[in-house]
């Protein structure tokens, strides 16, 4: 595991790591949803 930046390999790193935060942005607008309704429904 050198770093390299070249194409070579199974994967993108760029478009694994786009992916990785997109779904940790999808993660976190969920949860921050669920704590909205439920405040709004026990309030």
């Amino acid at each position: 595991m050198r770093g390299q930046t070249t194409g070579r390999g199974p994967y993108n790193p760029r478009l694994t790591r786009g992916i990785f935060w997109l779904g940790m942005a999808g993660l976190v607008a969920i949860s921050f949803l669920v704590l909205i309704y439920i405040l709004f429904n026990f309030a």
